[in-house]
């Protein structure tokens, strides 16, 4: 029904809009045609095969919120769900009934002024959808007495007071009657004219009324009126409908004056309108628009209209006939077809890969697991789980078990819909000798089996082979089926793993406990299961078979994940704040699940992820602050407080895990203060555990994706695999964070595709480190100015320590210093003593002072760890050419000697797995360079991938610009070629172990 009020609305304003526009171009009886659309939207309720772009689907959003409306009485509890920061939690006045949209929980949800929202339960629900059908009937049966004694009484009083007349090239009966206000058509099967006695006064006059009520009749109009009044006994309650009877009818005069004049001849129009001013009366009050006599009586407005129309003579525009038309096709299609449900459930795409998506799999789990509601031809507020589809195994949906079907009913999750006493007594007495086992009867009627059977497999219960429907009892009385039971078969939640689509269905795999499909097991094991569906063109879908298979592996095989996957966890997902409704920065919240080892999300530690807070900052009140915050004697805080309510951590729980704060084994969570008055739990802390993190790769598993990163918070090294589900649309659940044995190889995706050009490497000679020369130097060099300093160790764990240190020599420059830590133990630190081991550029184009050079630790690069030095210096040592930024890697042997592992020049220079072979290549890049460290077979080899590139490729030119890019494992380089008729290019160079690979963008592209 709302369907058809909602297109229906959209059609009859769309149409009195094109009226308005094309008043003066097109013929009304074309205008007068358009209704006919009405007529035929409101009397054939139903609607033509879904589009994605319509009425329906645009108002889906809205439609399926709107529900049977219920009465509630008796609230007894209220739950603050959300409040807003520094909104009083108070409970909402109380009202001892509520009229709102029925529910499967007795529980209302509101928000009120303050943007609180509220959860009231209550204990019972009435459902009004019966009462408002009620009221529905007995209008349409009033509107229904008021056409038949409005037309039986016109009739009577018509053959009452009519006498023949003689009329001449008429081919209907004509009568002559007093009383009538204006001559009319009346008759649906027999029409007649019914002449007034100053119709006939003059042959002229005649003339025109008869060639006016005959083209009433060829127009059909006594059926449209009859078809109008019909409307209108339906749609009683509707304004619009009413309106739309209201200019139909104006229309339809309009109408028959051009198709009269059209019979007459053009000579007869100022003779015809005179005519109609005289025989037609100025109504001061609306016709009866029950009455399907063509009358002619009209108001002001209506006769001005009709008279004006005589007078002007319009022609028909063919451009606006054309753009009426084209117009009421476009209103046909919007509003004559059903609604677009999800992509995920739409209709079939040839080109569509057989896997189905996470968006799509995430669509079937959701509906699933919900509760489908609906209000059935008695008015009852239903509520089903499809889940109970997956309950039993059948290879055809005439198989399935109608007993686990049915198990819970048709209004099983509805207290309120309880099952009248006179049927609990019935079917105690007829099965079990007049006992009433005093626990929940179950009832499902035959229709609304036929309800669930059809909408979900598209048979009606009689079409079934009634598998276990017997194990229900039956009332013939009622045509209903009941089961006293006090548990449910209903798993908690059901999660589709993987999916495969064919030409016409789609397979579901999942996983229930064994017993589930086979009751004499007592295993509570995971067992595969898959479930068989049919996409129908409405966008739902009808169910075919459910039965038990083996672990899908095929499609739950690791692939490795895209460079713009990667990208978008290291870049999107991850690293990013967010912001509250106040504009505050929040933590980067999903790095937050990194500060933590858990298997389940159920197991993860709340303090540790919380320890940031929960996503929104809930402001505390005084009286708040003085009993959880860190005061000093003068009453201000010595740290700051965090709080959290438990509606936000919900909130934040449900958007990351899917999980509430109470479906979690809350570890850690006693760990924060909690005030139960305040229903929150608040910490003081100064400082964070916050952590950043790169991920290097990834796999995707049917819905999880598995990160790899490297974990180095703590100063050592850890491997560590965060797991999330994909919901869709960029939308995650995290499921666990493990350690791991290393990251495992392929954890990205390459291009497919043969690579434009190939640049064999077998012909670099590999090199060694170098090992640096150092000199001893102490305190009495430096002018006491000393740079940051770190600590490294040697690849000896028994040997000494050192500390690495930029001074400023008294020559001017910065020096490197290596400080062995036994030496200077209990020294001044002022006075120092050590070797130096590298003194950093300067001169007029290079200034690096203390605050320039940066001292870092790199881990797992060619084979060693160490530190690493970065600053500037002229490219290659050459001063003719480009400064650059440099980084230097060493490392020490036992004995503390420092050795070059590799000089990179570049900005950002990246230590990576290139090829995805579980070693780390290091790479840097500049407008004006390409390097490329790898290590093959226990040899370090370094590659120039600049001149390497020029020598394969010898049209190209300049560069403009080179960076590698981590994610995507790939150098990017632009520049222009000096070829005729090419003036730029790009171009991603990929290693794949022994070569380099490049590939054009659109090449790229096509990375699996």
């Amino acid at each position: 029904m709302k369907e058809i009020l909602l297109t229906s609305s959209v059609l009859i304003l769309s149409l009195l809009l094109l009226r308005r526009l094309f008043r003066k171009a097109i013929s009304r009886r074309v205008q007068y045609a358009l209704w006919g659309l009405v007529a035929l939207r409101l009397l054939v309720p139903v609607s033509l095969p879904a589009m994605e772009h319509n009425v329906l689907t645009a108002a889906e959003p809205v439609t399926e919120r709107i529900t049977a409306p219920a009465l509630y009485t008796t609230p007894y509890r209220e739950t603050i769900v959300y409040a807003p920061q520094g909104a009083l939690q108070t409970p909402g006045p109380y009202q001892p009934f509520r009229i709102d949209s029925a529910s499967a929980d007795n529980i209302v949800t509101y928000t009120d002024g303050k943007n609180v929202v509220h959860a009231v339960e209550y204990k019972k629900q009435l459902p009004l959808g019966p009462l408002l059908l009620g009221v529905w009937y007995a209008g349409m049966a009033v509107m229904a007495a008021w056409f038949l004694l409005a037309n039986l009484r016109f009739a009577r009083r018509l053959r009452r007071n009519r006498t023949p007349y003689p009329a001449e090239d008429c081919r209907y009966p004509v009568y002559l009657a007093e009383g009538l206000p204006s001559p009319c058509l009346f008759g649906l099967l027999r029409p007649a004219v019914y002449l007034t006695p100053a119709a006939v006064e003059s042959p002229e006059t005649l003339r025109h009324v008869l060639a006016h009520e005959t083209t009433h009749a060829r127009h059909l109009d006594p059926l449209w009126s009859l078809l109008r009044c019909v409307c209108l006994v339906v749609y009683w309650f509707d304004p619009l409908v009413w309106i739309a009877a209201i200019v139909s009818r104006r229309d339809c005069e309009l109408a028959c004056d051009e198709g009269a004049l059209r019979r007459l001849g053009e000579a007869e129009r100022l003779p015809y309108g005179q005519t109609l001013l005289r025989l037609i009366p100025v109504a001061r009050r609306p016709g009866n628009p029950m009455l399907s006599a063509t009358t002619m009586t009209a108001g002001k407005h209506a006769l001005k209209e009709r008279i004006t129309r005589i007078a002007e003579n319009r022609r028909t525009v063919g451009a606006a006939l054309l753009a009426a038309v084209t117009a009421a096709a476009l209103l046909c299609a919007a509003t004559f077809t059903g609604a677009k449900t999800p992509d995920a459930l739409a209709g079939r795409d040839p080109a569509a890969e057989p896997v189905l998506t996470p968006a799509e799999l995430n669509t079937y789990t959701e509906v699933f697991n919900s509760k489908d509601m609906w209000t059935d031809a008695s008015g009852n507020t239903c509520v089903f789980s499809p889940a109970a589809f997956l309950l039993s195994v059948y290879d055809r949906p005439e198989d399935v078990d109608l007993f686990q079907l049915f198990y819970n009913g048709a209004n099983g999750y509805s207290p309120a819909q309880e099952t009248p006493q006179a049927e609990r007594q019935a079917v105690a007495d007829a099965y079990f000798d007049g006992e009433d086992w005093q626990v929940d009867l179950t009832r499902t009627t035959t229709k609304q089996a036929d309800d669930i059977l059809e909408k979900w497999m598209g048979l009606t219960l009689a079409q079934t082979n009634k598998v276990s429907l017997e194990d229900l009892q039956y009332l013939p009385d009622y045509d209903a089926y009941y089961h006293y039971h006090g548990d449910t078969n209903i798993p908690h939640s059901v999660r589709f793993y993987a999916g495969e689509r064919s030409e016409e269905t789609d397979v579901l795999y999942y996983q229930l406990p064994s017993y589930v499909l086979d009751p004499a097991s007592n295993s509570t094991a995971d067992a595969w299961a898959c479930v068989t569906v049919e996409p129908q063109s409405d966008g739902g879908f009808h169910i075919r078979s459910n039965k038990p298979c083996d672990r899908p592996d095929a499609l739950l095989e690791p692939q490795p994940i895209s460079g713009d996957e990667l990208a978008f966890f290291n870049e999107e997902f991850f690293n990013v704040a967010s912001t509250d409704s106040s504009a505050d920065e929040i933590t980067k919240l999903h790095n937050q699940f990194l500060s933590c080892l858990y298997a389940r999300p159920e197991e993860i530690d709340l303090f540790s992820l919380l320890y940031n807070g929960a996503g929104r900052n809930d402001k505390m009140t005084e009286g708040e602050r003085q009993q959880v915050a860190l005061l000093d004697a003068n009453g201000q805080e010595i740290c700051p407080t965090l709080k959290m309510s438990t509606a936000s951590i919900d909130a934040f729980l449900l958007e990351t895990t899917g999980l509430t704060l109470a479906q979690t084994n809350r570890v850690g969570l006693d760990d924060f203060k909690y005030l139960p008055q305040y229903d929150a739990y608040y910490l003081s802390r100064g400082d964070t555990n916050y952590r950043s993190v790169t991920f290097t790769g990834g796999v995707r598993e049917g819905i999880y994706v598995r990160l790899y990163w490297k974990d180095f918070y703590y100063g050592g090294r850890t491997d560590e695999c965060v797991t999330l589900l994909d919901r869709g649309n960029g939308n995650y659940w995290f499921v666990s964070h493990l350690l791991v044995d290393g990251e495992p190889a392929d954890t990205l995706a390459y291009p497919k595709g043969e690579p434009e050009l190939m640049v064999p490497l077998g012909d670099i000679a590999p090199y060694e480190p170098q090992r640096v020369a150092t000199r001893r130097v102490d305190y009495t060099d430096s002018t006491g100015d000393r740079g940051r300093a770190i600590s490294v160790d040697t690849i000896d764990i028994d040997s000494d320590s050192f500390t690495v240190c930029p001074y400023l020599s008294k020559d001017g420059h910065v020096h490197a210093v290596l400080l062995r830590d036994s030496e200077t133990q209990g020294a001044s630190p002022a006075m120092w003593e050590g070797d130096e081991f590298f003194v950093f550029p300067y001169d007029s184009s290079i200034k690096n002072d203390l605050d320039a050079v940066r001292l870092s630790y790199y881990y797992d690069l060619l084979g060693h760890s160490g530190f690493s030095m970065t600053y500037f210096d002229y490219l290659n040592g050459d001063s003719e050419q480009e400064v650059v930024s440099v980084t230097d890697y060493y490392y020490l042997d036992p004995d503390g000697t420092p050795y070059l592992l590799a000089r990179a020049m570049g900005d950002d220079p990246q230590i990576v797995d290139l090829d995805g072979d579980g070693s780390n290549e290091l790479c840097a890049a500049s407008p004006y360079s390409a390097q490329l460290f790898f290590r093959r077979e226990g040899r370090l080899y370094a590659a120039d991938v600049r001149a390497l590139m020029q020598s394969a490729w010898p049209e190209i030119g300049p560069w403009d610009a080179a960076a590698w890019d981590f994610n995507h494992r790939r150098l990017t380089v632009s520049g222009a070629v000096n070829e005729a008729g090419a003036a730029s290019f790009t171009r991603y160079v990929y290693f794949d172990g022994s070569a380099l690979q490049i590939y054009t963008p659109e090449q790229a592209d096509t990375a699996s």
